[in-house]
């Protein structure tokens, strides 16, 4: 559920960036990032409580998600 989570946040702005680059409204683009910017909240909420279970290492241990981190 914590790896879920983290590549949420990890993709979300990216698929965002990708989409204002393809499309040339200014409203459309102001629509991905909002949608992306709610994805990585509502991700991010979530894993403050799972992430007092403990550290979760992920990637080779690049990434490190415990209570100090996730908040």
């Amino acid at each position: 559920m914590v790896g879920f989570l983290l590549y949420a946040m990890m993709l979300a702005p990216a698929g965002a960036v990708v989409g204002c680059l393809l499309v040339h409204r200014q409203r459309l683009a102001e629509g991905l990032n909002l949608v992306a910017s709610i994805i990585v909240f509502v991700a991010a909420v979530p894993l403050t409580m799972l992430s007092a279970h403990g550290p979760y290492l992920y990637w080779d241990n690049y990434v490190v998600v415990d209570m100090p981190g996730a908040w």
